[in-house]
């Protein structure tokens, strides 16, 4: 596992809290009028729009950081299919705001795409038998035989 699989996810699910958070802590009335107002229809104007996507999208993040966690722990390695869907996603919200924040999720799906595609030998899996990780902390038992489960 390389320095970049385990510090992308961990950047990736800092950059989705911050999202969370900001949208929350910028504007703190907004959502109390949201949540109080009832949550059906509650993005009914720009300002609660805003607010709803900023949300939103910080939970995405969060989801791409989970997944890119999961692959990680599961196989050592970050998949190249999710380092280009955020160099995509990034790269479109930099056209749309050049002075926005797409340029971060841009470069950590550039990074991503980077570590995917290292030679095979750099990406050896913990162990050393080519055999996927399950996933599970290590213990003091031994190597266990049971196989992660892609769904």
């Amino acid at each position: 596992m390389s320095t970049l699989s385990r510090w992308v996810p961990r950047l990736v699910f800092g950059l989705g809290v911050v999202h969370v958070v900001y949208a929350v802590v910028e504007s703190p009335g907004i959502m109390r009028d949201m949540v109080t107002a009832g949550v059906v229809n509650a993005s009914s104007d720009i300002h609660r729009d805003y607010v709803t996507w900023f949300f939103i999208g910080g939970l995405a993040t969060l989801m791409i950081a989970a997944v890119a966690r999961w692959s990680v722990r599961v196989t050592g390695t970050l998949p190249a299919v999710l380092g280009w869907w955020m160099v995509g996603i990034g790269g479109l919200d930099t056209v749309l705001e050049p002075v926005g924040g797409g340029w971060i999720l841009l470069l950590l799906g550039a990074l991503t795409v980077y570590d995917a595609r290292r030679p095979p030998v750099a990406r050896a899996v913990a162990g050393g038998d080519g055999r996927p990780l399950t996933g599970e902390r290590p213990t003091d038992e031994g190597p266990s035989d049971e196989r992660a489960t892609a769904y």
